[in-house]
């Protein structure tokens, strides 16, 4: 993806985009790069990111979100965060129950929820 494209995303507040891929690291930076680029996205973003096992970890202040590992706990935080943010979810499809494993139902109401709340914006 382009960063004109991804630019474009964020300054029209979509929000969710979905990237594939086996280099989490890299896309990482390079999204980090374009949302803290105020002459793409006109005003820089904060940019958290978060992963099972450690939470919610917010990039710009260099400081992890107490009590966030779980699912629905980071989707709480999220919704009820007020300033403008990016969201990096790494892994967040095993919550849907890939390949015979059991889904997280609460999760998964959560996130219907939130997404239902997400568009009504």
């Amino acid at each position: 993806m382009s960063a004109y494209k991804l630019s474009n995303l964020i300054r029209a507040r979509f929000p969710v985009i979905y990237i594939t891929t086996f280099e989490e690291d890299r896309v990482t930076k390079y999204i980090k790069s374009v949302v803290t680029d105020v002459k793409q996205v006109k005003f820089a973003r904060e940019v958290f990111t978060w992963t099972q096992t450690n939470g919610l970890y917010n990039t710009t202040t260099s400081k992890t979100v107490n009590d966030t590992a779980c699912p629905c706990k980071m989707l709480e935080f999220i919704r009820r965060y007020e300033k403008d943010a990016v969201f990096i979810i790494y892994d967040f499809y095993v919550n849907f129950g890939p390949k015979n494993r059991t889904p997280d139902y609460n999760c998964l109401l959560y996130t219907s929820d939130a997404a239902d709340e997400a568009r009504s914006v």
